[in-house]
């Protein structure tokens, strides 16, 4: 999800499981009339939990990638449909993306956040995700050997390999990183980060219950440059 202040100056890059759906409900908040805030999905009627969010300012036209020669993550057909249906800013959008839509100069002066997680408990926080849905249930293991859990996101916030981001709130610390980080961005009324999408996973379910160590090794795999730049571990 993208949201663009205009009002305190940030930019918002959203990964995928990492409570940024909370944290775009609650950024959606203190946005003014003027600024952009994305759809938080492509469904026409929003899910449960995030009812009272309020996209605006993300319709319009664009020059697709494969005519401006930038951007990452091609996909002619996926961006056709996003042109004509005038999906100008979308829920979970490239810093490469967004970089060229907003213009250098607001990219370069605006304050750039994300939000990274555990590797190893972001695939076991997907794997929950997915089985929400009765026909999809199957063994942790198998569903990550047929590839169905998601991959790095490290290019989502990262330009040429290098990472565009002014700031990355850990997951591990949510509230007291992004009550830190709203306040010195010189929000005044903090608003609380809603559990939007959750309810899905056992709060017994820990990463080290559930990882083999098949599963363990092709997290580390897949993973491996947010591992070295993080310093994460399994343990």
């Amino acid at each position: 999800m993208t949201i663009i202040s205009y009002r305190y100056k940030f930019i918002f890059i959203k990964t995928g499981k990492v409570a940024g759906t909370s944290v775009q409900m609650a950024l959606e908040q203190i946005c003014a009339p003027e600024d952009v805030c994305a759809p938080i999905t492509k469904k026409k009627q929003s899910r449960e939990g995030e009812d009272g969010y309020s996209a605006r300012n993300h319709k319009g036209y664009f020059i697709p990638k494969f005519i401006r020669g930038e951007g990452q993550g091609l996909n002619v057909i996926s961006e056709l449909k996003n042109f004509f249906r005038k999906r100008k800013y979308w829920s979970h959008m490239y810093a490469t993306d967004v970089r060229w839509l907003v213009g250098r100069k607001i990219w370069d002066s605006y304050f750039k956040f994300t939000i990274e997680r555990n590797p190893w408990d972001k695939v076991v926080s997907d794997y929950y995700w997915s089985q929400r849905h009765p026909e999809n249930q199957i063994p942790f293991e198998q569903w990550v050997r047929e590839n169905r859990w998601s991959v790095s996101q490290f290019h989502y916030y990262t330009i040429n390999g290098k990472v565009s981001m002014d700031h990355i709130i850990r997951y591990e610390h949510l509230s007291t990183d992004f009550k830190k980080l709203m306040e010195n961005l010189g929000v005044e009324e903090v608003p609380d980060l809603p559990n939007a999408k959750s309810g899905y996973r056992k709060k017994s379910a820990t990463y080290k219950s559930l990882h083999t160590p098949y599963t363990k090794e092709r997290v580390e795999e897949e993973f491996a440059r947010e591992i070295d730049y993080f310093g994460y571990t399994f343990d």
